[in-house]
């Protein structure tokens, strides 16, 4: 993921979800796109 080797460079640094598009088709509902966000940051740990 390009993504996760530049936050890599920075150490444990502070990681922004800044979504570029809408997602409003690709989760059930703001809860579930923040357990998904929550999941994805905890495998960078």
């Amino acid at each position: 993921m390009a993504a996760k080797s530049e936050a890599e460079k920075f150490g444990n640094s502070v990681v922004l979800m800044s979504p570029a598009a809408a997602s409003f088709d690709m989760f059930e509902n703001v809860y579930d796109r923040g357990g998904q966000f929550q999941k994805l940051i905890s495998e960078l740990k």
